[in-house]
């Protein structure tokens, strides 16, 4: 599977840092759209769960992407796409902040004369993780001694969502 970049939209939040979101799409070959035409708060990054639970080893989280329609029905293909079509990734100042799927039921037009707002929702897709088995492609079970990490990286994989993983374990600053 290869995703490449579809749409990009740019723009500063509110502290004037560079924000960049990339829509991915899967096999896409033709040429980067860009976006310009957003809402006041075009970008929410939403963590579930308790913040001040230090003892929660993963939270989910979504997005939610608010673009302006200038013409019906502009960004209908978010309506109906088979799952994992499309990825979102944003980066702030060039650096990867965040990646996930575009949900495909979660599409939200108003029905309304132009110009009006689209609601595009994105997750992490951790949550989906309780779904598979911990098993490889064959099906086996058996994997005989694994670390910590090993496993965290085999049930990421799971998501196939291309993350890059840092070990920072005994790192130490200067």
């Amino acid at each position: 599977m290869a995703y490449n970049t579809k749409y990009r939209i740019e723009f500063k939040d509110i502290n004037g840092k560079e924000v960049t979101v990339n829509i991915n799409s899967l096999n896409y070959t033709n040429e980067v759209i860009y976006i310009d035409k957003l809402s006041d708060a075009p970008l929410q990054i939403i963590v579930n769960g308790d913040g001040q639970d230090k003892y929660v080893t993963f939270k989910t989280s979504e997005v939610n992407l608010s673009l302006l329609s200038e013409v019906d029905y502009q960004y209908f293909e978010f309506s109906n796409f088979e799952e994992k079509q499309y990825t979102m990734e944003i980066f702030l100042d060039g650096l990867i902040k965040w990646k996930g799927f575009i949900v495909p039921d979660n599409y939200r037009e108003s029905y309304d004369t132009v110009p009006y707002y689209v609601s595009l929702v994105a997750t992490d897709y951790l949550s989906t993780l309780k779904d598979y088995d911990f098993a490889d492609a064959e099906g086996n079970y058996d994997f005989g001694h694994m670390t910590p990490l090993s496993i965290i990286i085999f049930c990421l994989n799971k998501l196939e969502m291309d993350i890059d993983i840092w070990d920072g374990t005994n790192v130490f600053p200067e």
